[in-house]
C-alpha cells in the first residue's frame, strides 16, 4: 500500500514488492512493470516484478499495489463585501471567498455554508467554505462576508388639501403625503420639510418628503399642499343710538356696531 504525496504522486521500488525472491546461483537484477503512480491510479493496481539471474533466466510474479490518497487540499479564504440589489438580495459563489486552493489530486466539490444574503443579513456574516478532492479529502476555511445596502428608497409623493381649524392652525403627517414609497429593505423614517400650517400659509405650499432606510440611504419628492380656510368669521353686533345733526342726518361706522367679531384668521 502506497500513499500519494502532496503533489499527487508516489514512487515505489523493487525492494517494496520483492518478498525474498531467490535463485540457485545468484540474482542479477530486478525491475518492475511500473514505478510511479498518480491520482488516476488510486485503488488497486497490478504490478509485475521481474527477476533475472546471472545466466539470463527470468521469472515474474504479480503484486497488487494499492494507492491511497489521504492528503487533504489546502484552502485559504478571503473576506469580501457584497451589495444588495433592488430586490434586497445578493447571491455569491465560491469565487467570492476563495483565496488559494492547493490540492495534489483534482478538486471534486466546493460548497458554501451560505450563498444567499438578504436584508436580514446586513453587516458581517461568517461563511464556511469546504473544498473536497475527488477522493473525499477536504479542508475548510471561514470568510467574513459583509453585506451592504447602498440602494436608496423610492420616494413617491401625492398632493394634499388641508383646512385650517377654528384656531387658524392645521398639522399634517407623512401619511397624507406618502403615496406608496418603498425600499429594497426597510424604510426607517419619513420626514417632511413642513408639517404645521397657519393663516399666513393659506394657498399652495411646496412640501419636501424625505424617505430614509435603515442604512441611511435616502431620497426625496415634492408635494403641493393646498391650505384652505373655510371657517366663517363670528359676527358679534351691538345696538347703537345715533343722533341726527342740524342737517337732519347722521353717519355710523362698523366700529360702532361691531362688538368683538372674531375669525380663526
Amino acid at each position: 500500500t502506497a500513499y500519494l504525496d502532496a503533489t499527487g504522486s508516489v514512487s515505489i521500488s523493487t525492494n517494496q514488492l520483492n518478498n525474498g525472491s531467490t535463485d540457485n546461483c545468484a540474482v542479477d537484477s530486478m525491475w518492475l512493470s511500473r514505478y510511479t503512480f498518480t491520482c488516476s491510479e488510486v485503488g488497486s493496481n497490478s504490478v509485475l516484478l521481474s527477476v533475472r539471474d546471472v545466466s539470463g533466466n527470468i521469472s515474474t510474479c504479480t503484486s497488487i499495489v494499492t494507492i491511497l490518497d489521504t492528503i487533504a487540499p489546502v484552502v485559504n479564504c478571503v473576506d469580501t463585501s457584497i451589495f444588495l440589489d433592488a430586490n434586497g438580495l445578493f447571491v455569491i459563489d465560491s469565487s467570492f471567498v476563495i483565496g488559494t486552493i492547493t490540492s495534489g489530486c483534482p478538486v471534486g466539490n466546493i460548497t458554501l455554508s451560505k450563498d444567499s444574503f438578504y436584508c436580514t443579513e446586513l453587516g458581517a456574516n461568517q461563511v464556511t467554505l469546504v473544498v473536497s478532492d475527488v477522493h473525499g479529502n477536504s479542508d475548510s476555511c471561514i470568510s467574513t462576508v459583509t453585506v451592504l445596502d447602498t440602494v436608496s428608497p423610492i420616494a413617491i409623493c401625492q398632493n394634499a388639501t388641508i383646512y385650517l381649524d377654528q384656531f387658524g392652525q392645521v398639522s399634517i403627517d407623512s401619511s397624507m403625503i406618502n403615496n406608496g414609497s418603498y425600499d429594497n429593505c426597510k424604510i426607517s423614517t419619513i420626514s417632511l420639510s413642513r408639517d404645521t400650517f397657519d393663516c399666513s400659509l393659506v394657498g399652495t405650499n411646496v412640501v419636501i418628503m424625505t424617505v430614509t432606510d435603515s442604512m441611511g440611504n435616502s431620497s426625496s419628492c415634492s408635494a403641493l399642499v393646498t391650505v384652505l380656510d373655510t371657517v366663517p368669521p363670528v359676527a358679534i353686533c351691538q345696538n347703537l343710538t345715533a343722533y341726527l345733526d342740524a342737517t337732519g342726518s347722521v353717519s355710523i361706522s362698523t366700529n360702532q356696531l361691531n362688538n368683538g367679531s372674531t375669525d380663526n384668521c
